[in-house]
């Protein structure tokens, strides 16, 4: 098995190459369907920035070479689809068998996948006119949570697609826009906001806006309330939060019930109920009522 960080002992070369050069090298034996690739991200490719002349290539001690990345844009380039740049700047990995080559490959992917889901997110504020100044929001921290509430209101299934779908994202915030700019205003953070209280904030916000700016700028502020062995649905909510982060949910999707705990807490708090402070506390909405909810016009 190879070790993590292999790639840093390996020696490294640089060299440039023109986009039809590029083509002629070996795609890599684990790439994906790349045209499939390629209609997803030709959006967030037809505006050339720097780092699109970068690609990684390895290279065995038999000669052969295969790309590390680049396949999309190589297929793009190749079929005239994105403006072609004159020259690429190629760093070369000198790679000891084909495991390397694969390992190296992934250890690419997943990293550009983290570093594209932020561009992709800052361009689609970008294209509807937000300037979010929080850290969360700003850096694409709720690309899971605006893709599955956005799913559930888009969509006439009770599913949703869990690939990054580059399209939808400039649709999902545009119609969350005023949503998005009214959470960053809160500057919420990750430990008080995870992904499944991120939709709810969203949805709420854009089915009962009045409600629900009192209610997440209390939640914000920790202004819950707790006394006399009962607490408010700020608290509730507070606290289911705190729990979440404490148990192990192997066999529990964490952002759905997340999700539908915090509408649960949303509705008591319309509605001024309270809850026991002792026993099971916040209680998620049943599919049936959260689907209502976001369906609601």
């Amino acid at each position: 098995m190879l070790k993590k960080g292999f790639l840093d002992e390996r020696l490294q070369r640089y060299t440039q190459m023109t986009p039809q050069d590029w083509s002629n090298v070996a795609g890599n034996p684990r790439q994906r369907d790349t045209a499939m690739h390629a209609k997803l991200a030709i959006k967030y490719l037809a505006e050339p920035v720097p780092p699109h002349i970068e690609v990684k290539m390895g290279k065995l001690p038999d000669g052969a070479a295969y790309k590390l990345d680049g396949h999309t844009r190589s297929y793009l380039w190749d079929q005239g689809l994105i403006p072609v740049p004159a020259m690429l700047e190629v760093t070369i990995y000198e790679l000891q068998n084909i495991d390397e080559v694969l390992a190296a490959y992934q250890w690419f992917d997943n990293y550009l996948a983290a570093e594209k889901s932020t561009d992709v997110m800052q361009g689609a504020f970008r294209a509807n006119g937000l300037h979010p100044q929080s850290h969360l929001v700003r850096m694409g921290r709720i690309n899971t949570a605006l893709r599955r509430v956005y799913r559930l209101v888009a969509s006439e299934d009770e599913g949703y697609d869990p690939g990054w779908q580059y399209d939808n994202i400039y649709e999902a915030v545009r119609f969350f826009a005023r949503e998005l700019t009214a959470f960053d205003a809160l500057e919420p953070t990750g430990k008080q906001y995870p992904p499944g209280v991120q939709m709810a904030v969203l949805i709420t916000l854009k089915r009962d806006p009045e409600d629900a700016a009192k209610f997440w700028k209390l939640y914000s502020e920790e202004k819950g309330k707790k006394e006399d062995g009962r607490m408010d649905a700020v608290q509730a909510l507070t606290e289911a939060v705190m729990i979440s982060k404490t148990r192990n949910h192997t066999h529990v999707d964490l952002v759905g019930d997340l999700f539908a705990k915090s509408l649960a807490a949303f509705q008591a708090f319309r509605n001024s109920n309270d809850y026991s402070a002792v026993g099971s506390g916040l209680r998620p909405l049943s599919l049936t009522t959260v689907k209502k909810y976001v369906k609601r016009r």
